[in-house]
């Protein structure tokens, strides 16, 4: 028996872009580059705040990758999507060891400041979901696109088939029913 992630803190279809857009006011682009961060790459809040310029490269064809530690101290190397750094370069942040996205000039986020990010940002569009639903969400859509709990499995970095299973929304679940 699979103890799943609360449905009410997993984004519906829909909401992904919806959390993005309704961010507003002078932290804005800050706001919505750590959801798209969360939702495009499945990163724990952990693996956020601790992000840092000299973990990101640019590839030969110009495409962005970072490298992390993961948790349990697990390296980890994943492609950057574009919306991301379209979001995270329009912060005009520093390079070097600074972190990748900063809670203000030179300041690294925290834990507890992406969860307020996140919670903030949810409430505005009617959903109470967290930094881990962010988690969900993503990995539930790389099941619905895939339709390949494996896959999901390996972009979630989970060693356990059964940890990515309690991740899927259960709209997810229910439609293999």
């Amino acid at each position: 028996s699979v103890s799943p992630i609360p449905i009410n803190n997993v984004l519906r279809l829909g909401q992904e872009e919806k959390i993005i857009q309704v961010a507003s006011g002078p932290n804005a682009d800050r706001d919505k580059a750590v959801m798209a961060v969360l939702l495009d790459h499945g990163l724990r809040a952990s693996e956020l705040a601790k992000l840092t310029w000299d973990r990101l490269y640019q590839e030969p064809d110009g495409r962005w990758t970072m490298t992390f530690i993961g948790k349990g101290g697990k390296p980890a190397r994943m492609r950057v999507k574009p919306r991301t750094m379209e979001l995270v370069l329009k912060l005009k942040g520093a390079r070097g060891t600074e972190p990748f996205i900063c809670a203000e000039p030179g300041v690294p986020l925290t834990r507890q400041l992406i969860w307020s990010i996140v919670t903030r940002w949810g409430k505005a569009i009617g959903s109470p979901v967290t930094p881990h639903g962010l988690r969900a969400t993503y990995i539930s859509s790389i099941y619905m696109r895939t339709r390949d709990v494996r896959k999901a499995q390996k972009m979630a970095r989970h060693g356990s088939l059964s940890s990515t299973e309690r991740y899927l929304r259960q709209d997810v679940r229910d439609d293999e029913d």
